[in-house]
């Protein structure tokens, strides 16, 4: 079965796709002007709607800054911020979140060297990784974008060549980690009365589960046993991975499943555009529509992730 096909042919995902392949050029073009585009020491990328290619009237610019140095002048690091702010508000994008508390420029050294340690999540880390591997698109300079994945993957696969039967079991632990550790999150956020919290459980049943599942299905469903075949699958979107899993799978039977996910994702991508979604997902009769929606999702996703055709030695680490 064509699921790429369906997908592709899915009409009102491949509007918000073109729209946002439109403006992702737009943005690149905007980077052009800036020193960020002339240090090729430095890359950007968007991470969120507009990366997923899912972009809506509500969607704000997600950046993230990387660079191969350990660390940059401070001077330097302040004109670099106050590029993005500009870029931004140049756009008419909404201001970035809590004040650019979260305006970094991550070292890509730094990222793979504290995997795993206190540091990875102290400092960010953990998340800047996996967003650039789940669900990433460059925005200036590609070609040291593609070099800093590249040098990601590579950490990852590192064993790969002293064992002959390699499964990704390092790089399947970690983004399982991240997906706990945005289940965890969302109970902080829950237990804050000052802070809206059922937009981001929506969020996280349909755009956050998706950018973690559309690549754990395709992961483990071949399975993916060498860098540069991780690397193509990361210049897919994360329902493209998903399609792309389902047809490695080589199971017809999923197909009706994947049209029912694409109808759901849109009623989902609908409500997220609701200006007024935090309220009205008190009403009972919405709640339980969105909490069968995302039911059905996750069921989906667990039948496709239980299918026979994936090797038990791989998926038991799915679950121990």
């Amino acid at each position: 079965m064509d699921y790429l096909s369906i997908l592709k042919d899915f009409s009102l995902l491949a509007d918000r796709c073109e729209i946002s392949r439109r403006l992702l050029e737009t943005i690149r073009n905007a980077f052009l002007e800036t020193k960020i585009s002339d240090d090729k020491r430095l890359t950007a990328f968007c991470a969120g709607s507009l990366a997923r290619e899912e972009i809506g009237s509500k969607s704000d610019l997600d950046i993230f800054v990387v660079t191969s140095e350990d660390c940059l002048p401070r001077l330097y690091e302040i004109e670099i911020y106050a590029t993005l702010i500009e870029i931004n508000h140049q756009l008419k994008f909404p201001d970035f979140s809590n004040d650019g508390e979260f305006l970094k420029i991550y070292s890509l050294n730094e990222m793979m060297t504290f995997t795993g340690s206190p540091r990875d999540d102290h400092e960010n880390f953990f998340t800047a990784r996996m967003l650039y591997l789940l669900e990433s698109k460059a925005l200036s300079n590609t070609a040291a974008y593609d070099w800093f994945l590249k040098d990601i993957i590579r950490h990852y696969f590192r064993d790969a060549t002293d064992h002959e039967e390699f499964l990704p079991v390092f790089l399947v632990n970690d983004i399982l980690r991240y997906w706990r550790t945005l289940c965890l999150n969302y109970e902080v956020i829950r237990n804050d009365v000052e802070r809206p919290w059922r937009k981001k459980n929506v969020n996280l049943k349909f755009s956050r589960m998706l950018t973690v599942f559309g690549t754990i299905v395709p992961v483990v469903a071949k399975p993916i046993t060498d860098s540069d075949s991780l690397f193509e699958l990361c210049q897919l979107t994360p329902m493209q991975r998903l399609a792309y899993g389902l047809e490695q799978l080589g199971e017809g039977r999923f197909d009706g499943g994947f049209n029912m996910l694409l109808e759901d994702y849109e009623q989902f991508l609908a409500w997220k555009e609701d200006d007024d979604i935090e309220s009205k997902m008190t009403d009972p009769n919405v709640k339980n529509s969105a909490d069968e929606t995302a039911k059905r999702v996750a069921n989906f996703l667990y039948e496709i992730l239980t299918s026979e055709n994936i090797a038990l030695d791989l998926k038991k680490y799915l679950v121990i």
